[in-house]
């Protein structure tokens, strides 16, 4: 694996990827949380790390910290009624940047000192300086991991090596989360076996598959003319499984397309050589507005509904009647934005995020 960011020696990229075989492969975000702020603390030097999950809309909030006692009482209360005030929650919000940033970025010592968050809960923790990266989620959800300090404030390496873990972290989490869903998924299978617009379905080791519902074959056949396409797929990701089994997300999304709607097939590895396949079928026109949700503007959403269909940077640039070179910029804040490294990711990505928003 090659690490490019900027100003990491060999010690520091050590560091990154014994912070990515934390959170590799964790099952459920329970698990994911646990191992992020584990890895946190290895990477860089800090009192204590958090993991909040914010949706200022309910208000809710997931709050997880490392040691386990550096945040107790009503602290999750109090976070819940100032997060409003958090200078890098609020960055984030605006613009979409979930790049580590530390709170002297935005503020001096004395405004955050100014604060009600600073004066009725980081004073009473012993929070002088905090340092947060953000991870893509569907808005209004924000899913940020921050470092804390007593004494001293955070570096520019300390914020380089958490620059560098982030698209890793970003990988774990989509992962946990969707794994998290398809459990959820399965248990309402186990209840009434199918709903309006998925299904599911068991590939058995022969790459046969054998259907729970006669509405999930038919749809199936509906998409797809050429059988050997799902098997082929399901063999892929067998393959991926068998060689790649710390990749964060190793299982690419079987997808078709036809009369303006699209099925998902999600594979889920099973035991005894028989695996799931989780069907999902939804109407295409939402696309763009789905993905803007993920924190991507109006453009950078058109842009990854093309890519999503395969098209080149030219091909998208002439729909669009902009140039290649705007494209590019585009791709380069989307990928940012989604702590993702390629097109390959990006479209898995929207195609997850699709199937999310439009579920039933």
């Amino acid at each position: 694996m090659a690490l490019t960011a900027a100003g990491l020696d060999a010690a520091d990229a050590q560091s990154v990827l014994d912070a990515v075989r934390k959170v590799t492969n964790v099952d459920g975000l329970d698990a994911f949380r646990v191992a992020t702020l584990a890895a946190i603390r290895g990477l860089v030097e800090c009192d204590g790390a958090g993991y909040n999950e914010v949706e200022p809309t309910v208000p809710s909030i997931v709050y997880l910290t490392d040691p386990i006692d550096y945040a107790s009482g009503d602290v999750t209360e109090r976070f819940e009624r100032l997060a409003h005030e958090h200078p890098l929650l609020r960055h984030q919000r605006e613009t979409g940047d979930g790049s580590p940033h530390r709170i002297s970025e935005f503020l001096t010592q004395d405004e955050f000192h100014a604060l009600a968050l600073y004066r009725d809960l980081y004073r009473k923790i012993g929070v002088e300086y905090q340092v947060a990266l953000m991870l893509p989620a569907p808005q209004p959800l924000i899913v940020a991991i921050v470092a804390t300090s007593a004494t001293r404030d955070f570096s520019d390496r300390d914020c380089a090596v958490l620059d560098a873990v982030r698209p890793h972290l970003a990988q774990a989490y989509r992962r946990a989360d969707l794994h998290e869903r398809m459990r959820g998924d399965l248990e309402a299978v186990a209840q009434v076996l199918v709903g309006p617009g998925r299904g599911v379905s068991l590939a058995q080791p022969d790459g046969r598959l054998r259907y729970l519902d006669e509405e999930s074959a038919a749809t199936v056949e509906r998409y797809v003319a050429d059988r050997d396409e799902i098997t082929g797929w399901i063999e892929e990701q067998r393959v991926r499984l068998r060689t790649a089994p710390t990749v964060p997300s190793p299982f690419d999304p079987f997808v078709a397309e036809l009369d303006g709607r699209r099925l998902i097939i999600r594979f889920i590895p099973g035991r005894g050589g028989t695996d799931v396949l989780v069907l999902h079928e939804h109407a295409m026109g939402r696309d763009a507005v789905s993905l803007e949700a993920l924190g991507l503007t109006p453009r950078e959403a058109e842009v990854l509904v093309l890519v999503t269909k395969g098209d080149s940077n030219a091909v998208i640039a002439r729909a669009l009647g902009a140039q290649p070179g705007t494209v590019r910029k585009h791709l380069e804040n989307i990928y940012r934005k989604l702590g993702v490294r390629n097109r390959t990711e990006a479209a898995a990505a929207a195609f997850e995020t699709f199937a999310i928003v439009d579920r039933p």
